[in-house]
């Protein structure tokens, strides 16, 4: 669709997935009765500012899931690009850029949920219709596009935080050169996780890591 000229904002959703792609190039397989689908966006804002749709895209859809599972989980967004459920992951963010455009992409446990992770359905007091959250997710998506345009990247930083797992606990984080433990204390305002490690007398600033909470 890209390749026909195409230049709105639109999704893309695929009712099955063998071959999906995660961050840092890891492979998954969507469950049939989930969400995988792509948000395409016309790139009308400077690439540096790209990764802040990850964030935008993760308020977005804890509040989707919010919608429908009500008080019956606690919701978690877990830094960088994934919402958790009662500790277990049911949603992950990907983001890629193709051309001049912004591609979203968003899987959703909402009918089945691989093992450690938990679906929509298990919490919702009765189905979810895949097509109907997607409609809802890209509402939501609006809403949080509007807040940031009027309001600024911070806003959507500070919702994101509201429901930041593991804010102000130990953490154990693994980037490509090292493993190390610290206490998370927030974010930069650029979206950087900001890691207070003992004994060293400033927060060390993580652009890209794999991070874990408690016995993880």
């Amino acid at each position: 669709m890209i390749a026909e000229g195409e230049t709105g904002y639109f999704a893309i959703r695929a009712d099955h997935q063998t071959s999906g792609r995660g961050r840092s190039g890891r492979s998954w397989t969507s469950l049939t009765g989930n969400l995988q689908s792509t948000l395409v966006m016309p790139m009308t804002f400077d690439v540096s500012v790209a990764a802040n749709y990850s964030f935008l895209t993760a308020v977005a859809l804890s509040s989707a899931i919010e919608k429908m599972i009500g008080d019956r989980g606690k919701i978690e967004h877990k830094w960088p690009n994934d919402i958790w459920v009662n500790g277990q992951k049911i949603a992950g963010i990907l983001l890629e850029i193709h051309k001049k455009f912004l591609l979203i992409g968003t899987g959703v446990n909402i009918g089945e949920a691989p093992q450690d992770a938990v679906s929509i359905n298990e919490l919702s007091e009765r189905p979810v219709d895949v097509g109907a959250f997607l409609d809802l997710f890209t509402a939501r998506m609006d809403d949080a596009r509007q807040l940031m345009d009027h309001q600024g990247f911070g806003m959507v930083l500070d919702k994101w935080l509201e429901k930041a797992r593991g804010l102000g606990e130990v953490i154990r984080v693994r980037t490509l050169k090292e493993e190390f433990h610290g206490v998370f204390d927030g974010l930069e305002p650029n979206g950087a996780l900001r890691v207070v490690v003992q004994g060293e007398p400033e927060p060390r600033i993580i652009y890209a890591a794999d991070v874990f909470f408690g016995k993880e």
